[in-house]
């Protein structure tokens, strides 16, 4: 994942370690939750948008908390889009009256979730751009911890023709819409997408000197 530009060193090596996943009975009970979701939306009835701003620190939570409030705002009037939000404090705590094409879980399958989304949300983390990339879906990324390698994981997503930028901090509902809006309709970013093979690293040793590997 880098810029169009960027050649990589001889020295370099960039690698992508999937999440764990969880057992055969939460992956079952995921997809038995939104198995009417995946119908409406193979039959061409909605587009589905998955939400996700990552493993949150004490920090980051209150910021995220009220992007995901926001988003949801946005959401709630468009009625042939549905949102999956997967935040667990936002789940433990879930607002009243939710929209009903809005669904806020604490966990889902990511990797497999995307072959079934039109967009995602994301903070930024590399994880999760890797896949969306793998999945061939646009991505709509609000850089969370301004800190850590997220504004540069975006503008490298920017770069690349992945998707758009946004501000999580200072957008209001109706432009994060609008956002929404621009990227899941006919636009040129689907055109520059392609499906990539990202083969994991699974023998990455943590004491390798990464000067030397």
């Amino acid at each position: 994942m880098e810029y169009i530009w960027y050649k990589i060193g001889t020295n370099e090596r960039f690698f992508y370690q999937p999440y764990q996943q969880k057992g055969e009975l939460e992956d079952y009970v995921f997809w038995s939750q939104i198995d009417l979701i995946l119908q409406n939306r193979q039959n061409k009835k909605i587009q589905l948008i998955y939400a996700s701003l990552g493993t949150l620190s004490a920090g980051n939570a209150i910021p995220a908390t009220r992007f995901l409030t926001k988003l949801i705002a946005a959401v709630e009037g468009l009625s042939t889009i549905h949102l999956i939000i997967a935040d667990k404090q936002l789940y433990t705590n879930k607002p009243e009256n939710l929209p009903t094409n809005i669904s806020v879980v604490d966990w889902v399958p990511q990797r497999k979730l995307l072959l079934h989304c039109d967009l995602m949300i994301t903070h930024g983390g590399t994880n999760s751009i890797l896949e969306c990339v793998q999945a061939g879906i646009p991505i709509l990324a609000y850089p969370l911890n301004l800190d850590a390698d997220h504004p540069g994981n975006t503008a490298r997503v920017v770069a690349n023709g992945w998707g758009v930028q946004g501000d999580l901090r200072k957008e209001n509902s109706a432009e994060i819409k609008q956002k929404i809006v621009n990227l899941l309709a006919d636009c040129p970013l689907p055109r520059k997408r392609k499906r990539v093979v990202i083969t994991p690293i699974i023998d990455w040793q943590l004491n390798t000197d990464l000067a030397e590997s």
